[in-house]
């Protein structure tokens, strides 16, 4: 595509950008990505933190839940006593007929869960709009979403942007 500026990041791996400035971490993401069991090529898939000194954000790509899916923040940024600022959580709803998509994907209640395993001050959710079937509505996800987050604790700290929007998080104010 001409891209001459493009870097390979293999998980585990780092990379810096504007001047050395901005950290990038990668890690493998659990993700079952093929489609109907024939291009399984799709199914590799990274997870990103990206870091300043003042700021982090956690991208997880698409990923399922698992024990270790919190690693990379921990070991970048709790083991140097950060916390971290915003996680960009994919969203995704299983219907009946779907048995195998949590092999690879975060439920809403799995987003939330990850979230609070985070630590993160904000979650930001995404890619809640792009499964769409006969049988399931291209926002089940945000619409689940949205009903939890009536009763959880964490409410006030989880933002829908929804397209065309955008938002800026504040910086912390205990860095």
């Amino acid at each position: 595509k001409r891209y001459h500026h493009v870097e390979p990041l293999a998980p585990a791996g780092c990379t810096t950008i504007a001047d050395g400035m901005v950290r990038i971490h990668a890690e493998r993401a659990t993700h079952q990505g093929n489609r109907y069991g024939v291009d399984r090529r799709r199914s590799a898939a990274n997870m990103y933190l990206c870091e300043t000194n003042d700021e982090s954000l956690f991208f997880a790509g698409d990923t399922a839940l698992m024990p270790d899916t919190h690693a990379l923040v921990e070991r970048v940024l709790w083991k140097a006593g950060r916390e971290l600022d915003v996680a960009l959580l994919p969203i995704g709803y299983a219907p009946p007929w779907k048995p195998g998509f949590r092999r690879g994907h975060l439920t809403h209640d799995d987003a939330l869960t990850l979230f609070e395993t985070l630590r993160a001050r904000v979650l930001i959710p995404y890619h809640w709009g792009t499964f769409r079937h006969v049988t399931a509505s291209a926002h089940d996800a945000i619409n689940r979403l949205r009903r939890s987050l009536t009763s959880h604790r964490a409410k006030d700290r989880v933002h829908i942007v929804e397209p065309g929007e955008s938002i800026v998080v504040s910086p912390s104010t205990t860095t």
